[in-house]
């Protein structure tokens, strides 16, 4: 069965198809909450696009006619870099120059 799932960037698409093994057909079903704006399929596809940052965990299950196994899973939503500098200062001919940058966003940003 999937093991990790791929992070998701707020207001993007995003789609993921989960495996297990087995005989088919495969029904999956979710117990918790996917981020909002995604849903699960019957046939394992995560798509949507998120709306909301965060860190979200659920189970998934696979079921056959021989049975149904079940997981815990994480994803994570993040935003996306924005920069937020609007304007730089005007420089000067020969003279040295120095602004800083801002940007924002879920993790570090270099």
């Amino acid at each position: 069965m999937t093991e990790t799932l791929s992070n998701a960037i707020t207001n993007q698409p995003y789609s993921l198809q989960l495996t297990a093994s087995g005989a088919t057909p495969l029904t999956w079903t979710l117990s918790g909450k996917l981020p909002a704006g995604l849903s699960l399929s019957e046939s394992g596809l995560i798509s949507g696009t998120p709306t909301k940052a965060g860190k979200y965990t659920f189970t998934v299950t696979a079921s056959n006619s021989c049975g149904k196994n079940s997981k815990a899973l994480t994803i994570q939503t993040l935003d996306p870099v924005t920069i937020t500098t609007a304007s730089l200062k005007a420089g000067t001919i020969t003279k040295s120059y120095s602004v800083t940058m801002r940007a924002k966003g879920t993790k570090t940003i270099t």
